[in-house]
């Protein structure tokens, strides 16, 4: 891994280490906004990590961004870094200037037209801007004047509805945004998946260790061993498939993305049963970090497509591309 990505990877981590516990995530799901947490994410240039300077950004690569978004899925950090890295990326894109502060995201129908209302938008309560996608249109919205409903989904996590009844600040055009904006939002939720897997893998193992039952560690039993050893298989194939996303430019190349979401949707399925499991009945409670992480997985296995849906992409692209790219088949799933 290069120098500079390691610093960056290392920078996220102490920051979501010191400004993001169970107490912090526990406060945003009760409408608290992680202030303190955003600010050092935003002053060490963290939330446009992936934007080149010269379009406003913090200099970087894709991957950087996505790296930083994979940490904080794996501290389940209740701020909109994907979704601005989304929105800066856009705009950066259609050449219209990134405004400061959290910016979120939505794709709009063809046919949708003022005044719009927008379900399900993430964390538009507490961002300052708003960007929307429309076929090839991309537009930069001051959320300050305009309506918004506020709303969750079952992790918590604003799902607010926008009423846009004002005038939009810009607007450009980007040939296949609306393609891209899936595309871009798929990758963001397949590192925000690939960290919590790996997060909850952690807290499974660990608690393994230091529940005793019977007079030793649960993780001593066979059951619990052969559970833990099937859960570890599927986050360490997650990783690998959103590895690749760093290899390419989610942006570019919708085949890494596809496969990605694909197979990081069915470890969420099973992973996160296995955690549960383990723990009992103790991981649902509130008082566990748990829950924190496999409520978040449910949701985001869910936005950008499941992975029924990529798995589809998967297939009409081989079958599409003739005899000579169906042979490839196997070769690409498994490498």
């Amino acid at each position: 891994m290069e120098e500079h990505l390691q610093m960056v990877i290392d920078t996220a981590d102490r920051i979501l280490n010191d400004h993001c516990n169970h107490q912090i995530v526990d406060a945003s799901e009760s409408g608290t906004f992680a202030a303190e947490l955003w600010q050092n994410l935003e002053q060490t240039g963290l939330t446009l990590a992936g934007i080149p300077d010269s379009l406003g950004g913090a200099d970087g690569t894709p991957a950087h961004s996505l790296c930083v978004i994979r940490l904080c899925g794996q501290h389940a950090a209740p701020v909109p870094v994907a979704e601005t890295y989304v929105a800066a990326r856009l705009l950066a894109t259609s050449g219209v200037g990134i405004p400061a502060g959290p910016i979120t995201v939505a794709g709009l129908s063809a046919d949708q037209q003022l005044p719009l209302t927008i379900t399900n938008v993430p964390f538009a309560r507490w961002c300052t801007h708003f960007v929307t996608v429309q076929a090839d249109e991309v537009t930069l919205w001051d959320l300050s004047e305009n309506e918004i409903i506020e709303h969750v989904n079952i992790a918590g996590e604003p799902r607010d509805q926008v009423v846009l009844n004002g005038e939009p600040i810009e607007s450009a055009r980007i040939v296949g945004a609306s393609e891209r904006l899936e595309r871009i939002g798929a990758a963001t939720r397949v590192m925000l998946m690939s960290g919590a897997l790996r997060g909850i893998l952690m807290q499974s193992v660990a608690y393994a260790m230091e529940r005793d039952q019977f007079g030793r560690p649960i993780a001593k039993f066979q059951a619990i061993q052969q559970q833990l050893a099937q859960m570890a298989g599927e986050v360490a194939a997650s990783q690998r498939a959103a590895d690749e996303l760093l290899l390419s430019d989610p942006w570019d190349d919708i085949m890494p993305v596809a496969i990605a979401k694909s197979r990081v949707g069915d470890a969420v399925c099973i992973s996160s049963e296995i955690a549960h499991q383990v723990h009992g009945a103790m991981g649902y409670t509130r008082a566990h970090p748990l829950n924190l992480l496999t409520r978040r997985l449910w949701c985001w296995r869910d936005e950008y497509g499941s992975e029924q849906i990529w798995q589809n992409v998967i297939g009409r692209h081989y079958c599409q591309a003739g005899t000579h790219a169906a042979d490839q088949l196997w070769d690409t799933l498994t490498q």
